[in-house]
């Protein structure tokens, strides 16, 4: 059941809007410390918010690490969880310059049409179900992995940990049968 928990979807040539991006896998900029690509932009990239107009927006997007824009583009495409809810890019590069985009766009209320491939992943309800009939499922954070491996240990219990997808990778899930 647990190798059939998530399913992936692969969409070619998918469009969105420059808007439904949420965030980026990379940027010299701390994401972590960020809560959106518009604090990135207002934060980070003044210095290419000076032009607020249609040829700003493009002027951004022309920069050679902004690969997604770019036809016959292999690096740059689109990831998204259904439990993050969150549509990112995954870039190698120009952060930046696309949060500018992004923001100039927002300001002027231009779409900007961006496609490129996606990959999706979704719970499979009917495996979650099996799962939540065999085993107790709870989440653990960094802090409480030694105390209750120890735990487990000295009760002798019979327990299974992975580490959580995206957003919650510094997590661990824990199944303890429910026999």
């Amino acid at each position: 059941c647990l190798q059939d928990l998530v399913i992936h979807e692969r969409h070619d040539h998918w469009v969105c809007d420059i808007q439904h991006v949420q965030a980026f896998s990379a940027s010299k900029s701390p994401l972590k410390d960020l809560v959106s690509v518009e604090e990135m932009a207002l934060k980070y990239c003044q210095w290419a918010l000076h032009d607020m107009s249609p040829t700003g927006i493009q002027t951004n997007l022309d920069w050679d690490q902004v690969r997604i824009t770019k036809p016959g583009n292999t690096s740059d495409w689109f990831f998204r969880c259904e439990w993050d809810g969150r549509l990112f890019l995954m870039n190698d590069g120009g952060s930046h310059h696309f949060a500018a985009a992004r923001q100039i766009a927002a300001t002027i209320g231009q779409p900007v049409p961006l496609c490129g491939l996606l990959n999706e992943y979704k719970i499979n309800h009917q495996a979650a179900a099996e799962l939540d009939a065999q085993f107790v499922v709870f989440g653990l954070d960094a802090g409480a992995r030694g105390a209750f491996r120890e735990a487990m240990q000295a009760f002798g219990a019979t327990y299974l940990v992975r580490h959580m997808p995206p957003p919650l990778h510094d997590q661990q899930m824990v199944f303890l049968p429910r026999d």
